[in-house]
C-alpha cells in the first residue's frame, strides 16, 4: 500500500457544464504532486464498501475489475 490522500474537487468542464454539483473524489499522494493523481470515485456513482465497526475505516473497490 502506498500512503496518500482523498480530495473531494471538480473539474474544469464539469464546472462550466454542471457547476459545483459536479464533483469528483480523487487520489494523490502526500505531496498531491499532479502525475499522481487518480480518479478514484466520478460523481454520481456508486461503489461497494466495508466499513469496520471497530475503529471506523472504509475500504472501497474504486474500479471495475
Amino acid at each position: 500500500m502506498v500512503p496518500g490522500r482523498l480530495r473531494v474537487r471538480g473539474t474544469a468542464p464539469g464546472f462550466l457544464l454542471v457547476g459545483f454539483s459536479w464533483q469528483h473524489l480523487w487520489w494523490s499522494d502526500p505531496g498531491e504532486s499532479r502525475d499522481s493523481r487518480q480518479k478514484v470515485i466520478v460523481s454520481g456513482d456508486q461503489r461497494p464498501a466495508d466499513r469496520c465497526v471497530a475503529c471506523g475505516m472504509i475500504a472501497f473497490m474504486p474500479f471495475d475489475r
